[in-house]
């Protein structure tokens, strides 16, 4: 341990050190310990303090341990321009023989005149600034010497090691920042050396575009701990305390050409933005950032209109941003939620308490807040030429992960990729281009390791061409260092593989609700249960019997059932806690859910990240940051969606793994028609008293309507409150279908269209059309939008092979382990699960709540893909979610009275099963190779099912399957011994964790897997192989399994081959029969039956004749209007004006506006038919896409022409708006432009013309409004 120095100011602040682990901090002493390689002396320490040559000059004596050379630029401001000699009084100038170099020391008034001691600096030292020339602040992509992007300032050093700057640490590094004068030069193009030093006594050379200083001497041996990685901000290199130099002469460091790339930045613009008097605010800066990438506008038409920015908060204007620059109306209606939300958190920033951690109560008008509720989302795109950029998407309000909560919703900016620029050559462009900071608005971004295709870049204490200002909380930021020493030490966890390293940043931004806030001492760690017959140290996780599963006692459950409002105790929990992951069941000793004091056990399989002050006897840590010991939530055991909501649907692998094990293909047939007939039956019976409500009914069960709309309410704590299913999207893909660019007026966030008032799905806008009075046999515009729907269901379910199951016939749950007994309650084969609502038979029509007798069950993984069930030869398809499963051999489904207790999940036993060659393993082992991390399990007990299936033989891997893989798994430690002595250490590292960000050729393997399966068999040899390589393939961003390239081009070959000979059989006919071709046949006859009856339903008319009289009345009281006779005989009294000359100057400023507003809606009219011209094969290019369709109504510019204002109206017109919206319903052949661009006028004449009247609804209600049972029985008498 090093040993303490007095510090002669005795001003130094402990925080620091504390923060770079300097003295009285562990974190030095640790990382250190554990990273430093095998070699003598490898140790970095402290540099000592020896006497001084002269009294002006202090030295220090170099450890072998100290890199080359120190950059100490910060982001202040230069105290003394560049190209100018310093003239300060009381100081002496020393010339230098570099071009831009002045180096200043202390008279002999400041220093020690006793040359036998040291030289003491008795006052915090003052600073000379060294600058090189100016860049092109306007250039995409900038030089920038700063070193590393671990650097919280912008110093371009790349080896600062911790050891090394030990004497340079200021009393508070944001007082240092603060205390610097501003002296208008750019902050980047700077760089601060401590004085006074003599520079006679080195030799400086030039670098290739930046003047660098070096500072103390080194030698050239490598440093090896992440201390000297990760070297801490630079703003933090100043201090009162002793500084030595040595004069032996110094190298020049080693640094390589960095380059920031500028997502949207302006140097004269941001000064306007952070003008203290004035300044914008940071939404309102991202919105006005994106439109100046749109094109919508320019920085300069920025900088004009400014104004109606500064000095608001983003409650009032940032909602308000494209259409102020725009010079468009506002909408009337027009949600700030995002604005308001902005708001708190910049609040919540500058307290700097935690509070955007949650669990700190009322805050801002709003109970129980939480931060990190705001998306800010940038798509990586291509240019014409082929270059990379950034385009930011509009901000977003989904989802809340504790990585934002911690650092702020505004320092979090999430990059979606797509699939293409991940495969081949082009994934190695991508990491590179990613590899690089980023700047928005002049904060500096920096990638942290990504998450399922995306790249998560947090903001740094770095700024470019702006000064960090303490109003904006600039001097809370941290370094990237710092964020990723928060979240997963490298020290501590060294011997993770860099994969795995890098996929633990999941932990930090899953989709969660903060919860509940344990005290250290009641976070508790135990073992897991080892199947008898293993004897590894480290047991593979088919032996882990508790895999996932930990435990909480009742009070703990009890205050998250509290806090979320659930209406009872949740049996299980899912969530992450003290670098953990998994589920959490209540404890099973009853003694201890007698403690009021929450308390949480986690097993030795949860446990993903270790932090420091851990003991190891006691199993506990003796301290531990807030935010890690908070419970975030992600979702609870409630009852199944399948029996009290959607219903669960058999997909594309799971009709193929049961039709291979031996149902016929007349039962999926007969499960498909009975399953859409009981859908699309209701959407065509529209006679009688109640035909619309059950009409209305009938479309929000077949698109989930209120479903949605719950959950889009609830954003970010939808599924933490059971109001949606898990989200299997992957982070990384992006919204939009066909490439294009968000409009700047987008309707993602709110689902609907903010100046038409349409929704953006199919089925709300087809319920919203029923609610207004329209009617499919009298109103073409719900006639199409219902054949539509019809189409939309029936050939959704043909193209994924989507089979619902009856209500009633299956569940999905989360699974646990049945060890609550000592003596066994389950045995093997056996299962329970009880629901704590009542499920009914759909034989029996009867209700029960525990399931008995044969179930088929399988593994729905957290991933977007699921697994091959080892137990049965079975490849889950490429984007089959939360709906579809995959099965393992029959189980038996018992009562438990003993189990009771334990409701809504599925329970399996804790005994182990023979699997043959791997011995005892799980039984969710076998199901997929799954575990009770939280992954939901599905059984269904439908009898024409479970009697069909027929049970195959467990099939275990291939022995020789490792051998197609690439063996390139490095472990941290190594991989950091490795770069030490690289010249940029920490872009190898950050280009390592980028390495995970691959297409990991699953999609590939799928239709591989198909081909053969069709060609082979379900059950081949080749079949099995590329099941299992499948599988491998999901994992492979987690253990960095590389498949070898010679098995990628034999595999392509061999499906080149396959398919030549399937085409050859279907030509010869003698291709057997396979079971997706059936039901393709199937459903395309199923749909062409139901469009002709449908067909045989025609409208009574194309245009709705209550829709078309506005605007006839309008053209009527431009033709023959007359002014009422009393009001002509008040005009006679009032006025020597005829009353005759009155009426015809009126109807001439009718007939004006009336052609103005005929002039501007045909001029909306030409721009939709240009935009349908441009995208006409938009529709087309959806249907061939695969997964979600696109959210960007194409049609948006159309709608805000429409929207505009008409200058010059005499507002003459009654009903101006209603007229407006009359007259483009009857534009073109159809009634799509008036639908589109006048949606909610043309519901509300609807409603005003219905004899029986309308019922005001705010739209709040409107969402979520509901059918209820009783209602629904009606209907159907």
């Amino acid at each position: 341990m090093v040993k303490k120095s007095k510090a002669t100011s005795g001003n130094i602040n402990s925080n620091a050190e504390d923060l770079l682990g300097l003295d009285g901090s562990d974190w030095l002493e640790e990382v250190t310990q554990k990273l430093v390689i095998k070699t003598p002396n490898s140790t970095p320490r402290k540099p000592k303090i020896r006497k001084t040559i002269s009294e002006s000059v202090q030295t220090i004596k170099a450890t072998n341990k100290i890199p080359i050379a120190i950059d100490l630029r910060s982001h202040s401001e230069p105290l003394i321009k560049p190209d100018r000699p310093a003239n300060l009084t009381g100081h002496t100038p020393t010339k230098c023989k570099f071009r831009y170099c002045q180096l200043v020391h202390h008279s002999s008034k400041t220093a020690s005149t006793d040359s036998s001691r040291p030289f003491i600096v008795t006052e915090q030292p003052e600073l000379i600034w060294i600058s090189s020339e100016e860049d092109d602040a306007g250039d995409t992509e900038s030089d920038s010497d700063s070193s590393s992007i671990f650097d919280r300032g912008s110093g371009p050093s790349l080896q600062t090691t911790i050891s090394s700057i030990a004497s340079f640490i200021p009393e508070s590094p944001s007082k240092a920042i603060l205390s610097r004068p501003n002296s208008g030069l750019s902050p980047r193009a700077c760089h601060t050396v401590p004085r006074p030093v003599d520079c006679d006594k080195f030799s400086v050379s030039p670098s290739r575009s930046r003047s660098y200083i070096p500072i103390l001497p080194f030698d050239n041996e490598p440093y090896t701990s992440s201390s000297d990685l990760l070297s801490p901000s630079p703003s933090t290199l100043l201090s009162s305390s002793p500084i030595s130099l040595s004069p032996t002469a110094l190298k020049p460091p080693q640094t390589t050409s960095r380059k920031y790339f500028i997502i949207a930045h302006d140097k004269e613009t941001q000064k306007l933005f952070d003008n203290i008097k004035g300044p914008v605010p940071w939404g309102a800066q991202y919105e006005l950032a994106r439109g100046v990438i749109l094109k919508e506008w320019t920085w300069e038409d920025v900088r004009e209109k400014v104004h109606n920015f500064a000095g608001k908060s983003d409650a009032e204007v940032m909602h308000l941003v494209c259409y102020v620059m725009k010079g468009v109306p506002f909408p009337k209606l027009l949600k700030n939620d995002i604005g308001q939300e902005s708001d708190r958190e910049q609040l919540a920033l500058l307290e700097n308490r935690g509070r955007g951690l949650g669990l700190l109560g009322h805050f801002q008008d709003v109970d129980n807040w939480f931060g990190g509720q705001i998306q800010q989302i940038a798509t990586l795109r291509e240019t014409a030429r082929f270059t990379l950029f950034l385009q930011l998407e509009p901000l977003e309000m989904r989802r809340s992960t504790r990585f934002a909560r911690q650092f702020g919703s505004r320092r979090v900016l999430q990059v979606r990729i797509a699939d293409d620029f991940l495969r081949a050559q082009a994934r190695e462009r991508t990491i590179r281009f990613l590899s690089r900071k980023f700047v928005l608005n002049g904060r500096v971004f920096a990638p942290t390791p990504p998450k399922e295709g995306a790249v998560y870049l947090v903001e740094i204490g770095e700024d470019y061409e702006r000064t960090s200002m303490s109003k904006f909380g600039d001097q809370h930021r941290k370094s990237l260092r710092e964020v990723l020493e928060w979240h997963n030490p490298m020290a501590l966890n060294s011997q993770q593989p860099i994969s795995k390293y890098a996929a633990r940043a999941a932990l930090a931004l899953s989709n969660t609700v903060p919860a509940l806030i344990f005290e250290v001492e009641d976070i508790h760690f135990i073992e897991d249960i080892i199947a008898s017959d293993c004897q590894e140290n480290k047991p593979p996780a088919h032996k882990v019997l508790t895999d996932g599963c930990g435990f909480m006692n009742e009070a703990a459950l009890k205050a998250i059932a509290t806090a979320l409002n659930y209406p009872c105790r949740p049996t299980a929990v899912q969530g992450r806690i003290a670098g953990s992951k998994g589920l959490w069941t209540i404890h099973p000793d009853k003694s201890v859910n007698t403690s009021e004091i929450p308390q949480i056990w986690i097993r030795d399989s949860q446990r993903k990240i270790i932090y420091p002050h851990f003991d190891s006897s006691s199993k506990h840590y003796s301290s531990l940051d807030r935010a890690h010991r908070i419970f975030d939530l992600c979702h609870a055991a409630l009852p199944s969606l399948s029996t009290t909501g959607p219903t669960v649907s058999l997909k594309k692998q799971s009709v193929l793994n049961i039709w291979a094990n031996g149902a016929p293909v007349e039962l999926f047939k007969e499960l498909m028609k009975k399953g859409l007939e009981e859908m699309i039956e209701p959407l065509m019976q529209w006679d009688g008293q109640f035909a619309m409500p059950a009409l209305w009914d009938a479309i929000n069960k077949t698109g989930k309507v209120s479903h949605i709309r719950t959950a889009r309410a609830g954003a970010g704590m939808a599924r933490a409150l059971g109001l949606a299913g898990r989200d299997y999207s992957k982070e990384g893909s992006t919204r939009s279908e066909t490439g294009a660019m968000s409009p700047i007026f987008s309707s993602t966030v709110t689902g609907r269209n903010e100046f038409s008032g349409a929704p953006m799905g199919l089925h709300e806008t087809a319920i919203e059309l029923v609610q207004a009075g329209f009617h499919p046999a009298r109103d073409s515009i719900l006639w199409s939008t219902l054949q539509k729907v019809l189409e939309f269901t029936v050939q959704g379910a043909i193209d994924k092979c989507n089979i619902p199951l009856p209500e009633g016939s299956s569940a999905t749950a989360f699974v646990i382990p049945g060890e609550y007994h000592p003596l066994g309650v389950l045995q093997e084969n056996e299962i329970y699960y009880r629901s704590s609502t009542p499920i009914r038979d759909p034989n029996t029509q009867t209700l029960f709540h525990v399931i008995t007798g044969e179930v088929l069950v399988g593994q729905i993984s957290t991933q977007s893909h699921l697994r091959h069930p080892e137990g049965k030869p079975s490849l889950q398809a490429v984007n089959d979610h939360a709906s579809s499963f995959q099965f393992y051999p029959k189980v038996i489904a018992v009562d438990k009275p003993e189990l009771a207790p334990w409701s809504d999940v599925f329970i399996v036993p804790i005994k182990p099963s023979d699997s043959g060659g791997q011995g005892l393993v799980s039984m969710m082992s076998k199901c997929s190779g799954g575990d009770q991390d939280g992954d939901d399990l599905c059984g269904t007990w439908l009898d024409s099912l479970v009697k069909s299936f027929k049970e195959s033989p467990l099939v275990l891997e291939p022995e020789n399957i490792s051998s197609e893989f690439e063996d390139r798994v490095q472990k941290l430690e190594g991989f950091l011994a490795q770069i030490a002595t690289g010249p940029d250490a920490e872009h190898d590292l950050i280009s390592a964790f980028l390495k995970s960000l691959t297409d990991s050729n699953v999609g590939l393997y799928d239709k591989f897997h198909e081909s053969v399966v069709r060609h082979d068999g379900y059950t081949s040899d080749e079949a099995l192989r590329l099941a299992f390589l499948f599988n491998r393939l999901l994992d492979a961003p987690k253990t960095g399994a590389v498949l070898r390239t010679e098995v990628m081009q034999k595999d392509k070959k061999r499906d080149r081959d396959i398919k030549q000979s399937l085409e050859g059989r279907a030509q010869s006919g003698s291709q057997a029969s396979f079971i997706f071709d059936e039901l393709e046949t199937f459903g395309q006859n199923l749909l062409k039956t139901t469009m002709a009856k449908f067909q045989q339903l025609p409208p009574l008319s194309e245009r709705s004749y209550m829709l078309l009289e506005p605007y006839k009345m309008a053209q009527n009281l431009c033709q023959f209007g007359s002014i009422p006779a009393d009001a002509l005989a008040k005009i006679a009294e009032s006025s020597e004006s005829d009353p005759r000359k009155v009426e015809r100057i009126l109807l001439e400023a009718r007939r004006s506006d009336l052609r103005s507003l005929e002039h501007h809606v045909d001029q909306a009219f030409l721009k939709f038919c240009s935009i349908a011209r441009t995208n006409r094969d938009f529709e087309e290019k959806k249907k061939q896409k695969k997964g979600k369709s696109s959210q960007i109504d194409v049609m948006d510019p159309a709608v805000a022409l429409y929207a505009q204002e008409i200058h010059g109206l005499t507002n003459t017109l009654p009903n101006i708006e209603q007229v407006k919206a009359s007259y483009a319903y009857s534009k073109g052949k159809t009634f799509n432009f008036g639908k589109t661009v006048a949606f909610r006028t043309l519901c509300e004449i609807q409603v005003a013309a219905l004899s029986e009247g309308g019922a005001p609804c705010s739209r709040i209600l409107d969402q979520v409004k509901s059918v209820s049972g009783g209602a629904r029985r009606l209907f159907q008498q």
